[in-house]
């Protein structure tokens, strides 16, 4: 009887151990992953914001970047003059708050007149209008100071001496020869003129043809 009752509980232990062994162990741990099963990828750390640049295609065509220095105020005033409807007497006046006088060699039909400006980048300014008795035209003379330098080495940095520029020298205009980079733009003409020699900017001329 008492080897029966052993044999009870031997048997029993095992019964109770095969079906442990047919559930799997109990336990708190995550199964293993997966030898095929991809790691998920590291969360990488957040990019530093950086500022946003206007690309090149988005500027207004045509346009010119002045940076500060000497040659901004000389840029600055040639694009402003330049995109005035007019260029004659009264708007010049306006624009450098100097009453301008009739040229005094010119001939008193001829309505030509300058101003010496006291202070800005250019120290005189000339406006020529044609008369009711000629074809319409619009010339406006700048004279460039000599202080501080600019150059035609400077402008073509900046991109204001375009390619298609079309060149004119001329030798005899006293002291050094002159060189002039004439830029065409629609219906107005925008000539810069350089010292031959020491190819420093002495001047400016806007030149419209209205109607023509």
């Amino acid at each position: 009887m008492t080897s029966m009752k052993t044999l009870l509980r031997v048997s029993g232990q095992l019964a109770l151990l095969a079906l442990l062994a047919a559930s799997g162990p109990c336990s708190d741990k995550a199964p293993a992953r997966s030898a095929l099963a991809p790691e998920p990828p590291a969360k990488q750390p957040s990019a530093p914001p950086q500022s946003v640049q206007s690309p090149n295609h988005l500027q207004p065509k045509g346009t010119v970047v002045v940076p500060n220095g000497p040659y901004a105020k000389v840029l600055q005033t040639v694009d402003e003059l330049a995109g005035l409807p007019r260029l004659g007497k009264a708007v010049a006046e306006n624009y450098f708050h100097a009453p301008l006088t009739h040229l005094s060699h010119a001939r008193p039909t001829d309505q030509y007149y300058e101003a010496v400006l006291p202070s800005g980048p250019f120290s005189r300014v000339e406006v020529r209008e044609s008369n009711p008795t000629q074809d319409k035209f619009e010339f406006l003379i700048l004279d460039v100071r000599p202080d501080p330098t600019l150059t035609i080495a400077g402008l073509q940095a900046l991109g204001r001496l375009r390619p298609d520029a079309k060149i004119d020298v001329n030798p005899d205009v006293p002291p050094e020869g002159t060189i002039t980079y004439i830029i065409r733009d629609g219906g107005q003409t925008v000539s810069y003129e350089f010292r031959a020699k020491s190819e420093q900017l002495s001047g400016v001329v806007l030149e419209r043809h209205p109607g023509g």
